[in-house]
């Protein structure tokens, strides 16, 4: 009795274990973000670049600034690095 208790403890763990793993790959393939995702990043970070170098009060360029990271922070997860559009 003791053998099967020991056993389906071990079956239930090692399924979990699959089920875990199984999991983080679908959540990574996810993370790969389109070709035209990718672009449109690009697109608003040239976008927020070319505002930068025209000028802009200090607020403005760190409200720029911040926004600009935070798309290239997104383009860095979906890995749009592969599509070559984002360097």
């Amino acid at each position: 009795m003791q053998l099967n208790r020991t056993a389906a403890l071990l079956l239930s763990i090692a399924i979990t274990t699959l089920l875990i793993v199984h999991s983080s790959k679908l959540e990574a393939k996810n993370l790969q973000g389109s070709k035209e995702q990718c672009k449109r990043i690009a697109t608003k970070i040239d976008m927020i670049n070319d505002k930068r170098r025209a000028g802009g009060s200090s607020a403005q360029m760190d409200k720029w600034r911040k926004k600009r990271n935070a798309l290239s922070d997104k383009a860095y997860k979906l890995n749009c690095r592969k599509h070559g559009i984002i360097k």
